[in-house]
């Protein structure tokens, strides 16, 4: 059915990081059952707060380690070596703030133990069950990416109508400008004009997006500064579209010459 979203990676996603919000708190509760069956959790008013920290750590770290990324999650062997050590990270921080505090006699070593290989299962299986489930989606073309353009000129035209012909999963949502020569506009390409940079942000709240992608002129490096900077405090990947001449060099590859990205060979 045209315009129902069922499998992309926003919601991929924000179901990884739920499960890392939990999974923490699952093993340590695991881990004071098998340690001792008798606890009485309601009585441990440390372990609230040392859940609470380790859920915020854990999402945290994770995502400053770049774990929550498809790139990342469809590479298994990096993604595993990253949770291993942001896991160690947070109980490393956990267990110096209890002795900051003066309150790790109440944790034991053993119960810390069962929680830290546990948690870190949990992590791993997480990690197993996403990888498999972008495999099937990648193998089966069902996996769909909401994209929504910024820039409503010809730059913004040009890349949808790029994406269109691509064919690689990418569905344009929108398309935002702040121009009020934009503000008359009811499509551009096909893709319904929806506003400014502010309807964007409120926009990403109800619609779950894959990627921003910036459409403007490279002349307007002002612009583009001011606009990269504001949707930077969204939790998505946001990209800056080539200049014209890139959709003519889109066969080469890129790198770059101390640290600035540059094109480099270009295949026949």
């Amino acid at each position: 059915m045209k315009g129902l979203k069922s499998y992309t990676e926003a919601k991929l996603l924000w179901i990884t990081r739920l499960a890392d919000v939990f999974i923490p708190v699952f093993f340590a509760l695991v881990a004071g059952l098998v340690y001792n069956p008798t606890t009485a959790f309601h009585e441990e008013g440390w372990l609230y707060v040392a859940l609470a920290a380790a859920s915020l750590l854990t999402v945290n770290i994770f995502h400053n380690l770049d774990l929550y990324t498809i790139p990342a999650l469809a590479n298994l062997q990096r993604q595993l070596g990253r949770v291993l050590l942001a896991w160690s990270a947070v109980i490393g921080l956990l267990l110096l703030a209890a002795f900051a505090v003066k309150v790790s006699a109440s944790f034991s070593r053993i119960w810390t133990i069962l929680w830290y290989a546990g948690a870190l299962f949990g992590f791993g299986v997480t990690r197993l069950i996403v990888h498999g489930v972008l495999r099937h989606w990648a193998e089966t073309g069902r996996l769909v990416r909401d994209v929504a353009v910024v820039g409503a000129g010809p730059q913004g035209r040009r890349l949808i109508e790029y994406l269109h012909r691509s064919k690689q999963g990418f569905r344009v949502v929108g398309v935002f400008d702040d121009r009020k020569t934009a503000q008359e506009l009811h499509e551009v390409a096909g893709v319904p004009f929806r506003g400014t940079l502010d309807g964007l942000m409120a926009f990403s709240v109800t619609q779950p997006l894959d990627q921003i992608v910036v459409a403007l002129p490279w002349a307007g490096e002002r612009r583009i500064a001011e606009t990269m900077t504001k949707l930077s405090a969204l939790p998505i990947d946001i990209r800056l579209a080539p200049e014209q001449v890139g959709f003519s060099l889109a066969h080469c590859n890129y790198g770059d010459i101390a640290g600035l990205p540059v094109l480099t060979r270009c295949r026949n």
